[in-house]
């Protein structure tokens, strides 16, 4: 008995001094948030490449892994087990990233070309623009009085306030502008190297993905009871088949919204129906706000050309959105989730409101992870409290 009481007397301190500890703890997170972010993004920066390289590798994998295991039955009965693993992989990785390279130069070769005609009709057109609106303005100046009298001192009061202009505002400023050019062309470079080193990353991933995966379980086991590591282990399967379904489904909800952008914008007549599509089929990957960001400069595009159908495409790209965000992606991306349409946009406007663009991008399949062990957690609980885990069960 004096010993059981000791030993509550012992858990009880050993709990008090643990919470003061995670107190203490949590105050000198707050405290140094600043500095502990900036280390973060420090390492992250770094780290970048790599980022790229395993984003790149996870979503080939999939598609890696099929053809992978379709190559190694014949390459088994022909240069045995490892020599034919071997093969099999070595195909796969370069037949899988021969395929990306050419979606990738088929969508450039789609891009470009109407780019770079569009931008120079605008070019062309852009004199007989600025007259337009110079003749337009002219005829409402001499339509009003008020106006004309306004605007006949305005060019002397330009030409006298230019001198002080140039000498209280844009001297001063060459400096700041000179090293916001060279800081745009240094993260330009940056961005160049980082997405060549991520390539070559990803390769690496792709092909030496069982290695790394099995390197990373032998240190689980070595590090954790084998109970603890197998609950990592299923952990990380589910995780991955969420991200891994999400994909997938947001891929082919882009493939079908970019279809459906080209019959619709064909239909209506609507000039460089193709570049369009791709633009809007190729942004739809960010959920909601997706084809409104390939849709606007797809608009300005139209603009340029006809107003009225600039009108037109306006509001077909609204219906389009629409019919995405309320009817297909919810149906596709929820049922690959298992989230119903409200938890998905629930997903979307808090992890987007958190994290901005990687938010928007990863919050979905990020809730999914979670409301799937949430509701596995409740389940379990029910269970030993012999309750039904069905909701139906609780409605009266």
């Amino acid at each position: 008995m004096e010993g059981n009481k000791y030993r509550k007397y012992l858990h009880q301190s050993l709990a008090g001094f643990g919470s003061l500890a995670m107190a203490i703890l949590f105050y000198f997170v707050i405290e140094k948030l600043r500095e502990i972010l900036s280390a973060v993004h420090f390492v992250v920066e770094i780290l970048k490449p790599f980022l790229y390289g395993g984003a790149l590798a996870f979503v080939l994998t999939p598609m890696c892994g099929w053809l992978e295991d379709r190559l190694y039955h014949g390459f088994r009965t022909w240069l045995g087990e490892k020599r034919g693993a071997k093969a099999a992989n070595t195909i796969s990785v370069v037949l899988v990233l021969g395929m990306l390279a050419a979606v990738v130069y088929a969508l450039a070769a789609m891009i470009l070309p109407q780019l770079f005609s569009s931008l120079q009709r605008l070019l062309e057109s852009l004199p007989a623009m600025l007259e337009s609106g110079r003749r337009w303005s002219q005829d409402l100046i001499s339509r009003h009085p008020i106006l004309e009298g306004l605007a006949g001192g305005l060019p002397e009061q330009l030409t006298a306030s230019l001198p002080e202009w140039l000498s209280a505002v844009l001297l001063p400023n060459m400096e700041s502008m000179a090293e916001g050019f060279t800081n745009g062309v240094s993260s330009v470079v940056t961005l160049i190297k980082n997405l060549a080193v991520g390539v070559a990353s990803g390769i690496y991933f792709l092909s030496g993905r069982r290695l790394f995966a099995a390197q990373a379980k032998k240190l689980l086991y070595c590090l954790l009871s084998r109970e603890r590591a197998e609950t990592v282990l299923e952990v990380c399967f589910e995780t991955n088949r969420i991200f891994s379904g999400f994909i997938g489904a947001k891929l082919l909800d882009s493939l079908i919204i970019g279809i459906f952008c080209f019959i619709g914008t064909a239909a209506l007549g609507i000039p460089y129906a193709t570049l369009i599509a791709v633009m809007v089929g190729v942004t739809n990957v960010i959920p909601l706000f997706g084809p409104f960001i390939g849709g606007v400069p797809s608009a300005l595009l139209v603009l340029t050309i006809s107003p009225v159908k600039g009108l037109y495409f306006l509001l077909f790209l609204l219906v389009l959105q629409q019919f995405d965000s309320n009817i297909l992606e919810p149906k596709i991306v929820g049922g690959s989730t298992g989230l119903s349409g409200f938890w998905v946009m629930f997903a979307l406007m808090v992890f987007g409101g958190l994290f901005g663009f990687v938010g928007m991008l990863l919050g979905i399949p990020v809730f999914a992870v979670l409301y799937h062990f949430l509701s596995r957690a409740i389940r379990r609980r029910l269970e030993q409290k012999g309750l039904s885990p069905e909701s139906s069960s609780y409605v009266e």
